[in-house]
């Protein structure tokens, strides 16, 4: 990512270390969702999402939406109200509607789930105290690049400036203009935005590719605005400098910045998260709605 540290001193394995740690600090600060999984900024599957489901009184409408935890929310699989462990219904995906701009479902067939799940004759404080909502449905973030320039890395790899390629649509590479075919000239690291050709190619030779990534770039560059700044207390580590703010050799004082934030809540995490950083990931905090 052309942070400018020599990463040819360490193994794979401290890499992984510190990228798992500095991503640790990216969901932290944003505040992802744990529950029922932890989130992924890649997106993925939710299973059995639980809410409360207020059945509503003569003063207040009972509830027709619901906020799910991880979003943006790509579609709704399936909801069930849960009145006992036994007495349950089922609504399908065309009964709900998604606002993604506000971060909710609501069912739109209400009158399918306010009346009949209900026993007329259900005797006074049996079932839940406020029926369960369950949700089950896919999350994420997806981009589209168009003829997107690849970078040179070897005679047969090039790379792009995006990781997490999706799978669906394929994506479509062009060497000088024309669709290369796969997999007899090129395969594809969906993981890492590359594509390794079957032959050699030219550092000349114009490698375009159209495809979907998932991830968004700002918390790519943010963990690696944060992996860098670690591997930078690591390397202050390895010298015995933990901590250290000022250093004199003679007339000539260097110092180091040490700042407690003014980011409200996260003035402990400053020295951690870098500010540019945080510039890039405020706008993915989840809030919550009560």
């Amino acid at each position: 990512m052309a942070f400018g540290l020599d990463l040819s001193s360490y193994e794979d394995t401290s890499l992984r270390s510190v990228l798992t740690r500095a991503s640790a600090l990216v969901n932290t600060y944003c505040a992802a969702p744990m529950l029922p999984t932890p989130h992924d900024f890649r997106g993925g599957s939710i299973n059995d999402e639980q809410h409360p489901w207020f059945v509503g009184t003569t003063v207040i409408p009972p509830t027709r939406r619901i906020y799910l935890w991880h979003r943006p929310i790509k579609a709704i699989t399936r909801l069930t109200i849960d009145v006992t462990a036994a007495m349950h219904v089922d609504i399908g995906g065309s009964d709900i509607y998604v606002n993604n701009t506000e971060g909710y479902v609501e069912v739109t067939a209400l009158a399918a789930v306010t009346f009949g799940i209900f026993p007329q004759a259900v005797v006074p404080n049996l079932g839940l105290l406020i029926p369960t909502a369950r949700a089950e449905y896919t999350y994420g973030w997806t981009f589209t690049e168009t003829r997107d320039e690849l970078y040179f890395s070897d005679g047969r790899t090039f790379s792009s400036s995006h990781l997490s390629w999706a799978t669906v649509p394929a994506p479509v590479v062009y060497v000088n203009g024309v669709a290369a075919s796969a997999p007899a000239d090129y395969s594809v690291d969906y993981a890492n935005g590359t594509v390794t050709f079957t032959t050699q190619k030219s550092a000349t030779d114009a490698v375009t590719a159209s495809y979907t990534y998932t991830l968004p770039s700002a918390i790519q560059e943010a963990t690696g605005i944060i992996a860098t700044a670690l591997l930078g207390e690591t390397e202050l580590a390895k010298k015995g400098m933990t901590g250290l703010s000022t250093i004199k050799v003679d007339e000539l004082t260097l110092s180091r910045v040490m700042r407690g934030g003014g980011r409200g809540r996260d003035e402990g995490m400053s020295y951690q998260i870098p500010e540019a950083a945080m510039s890039l990931l405020d706008a993915y905090r989840f809030h919550s709605v009560g």
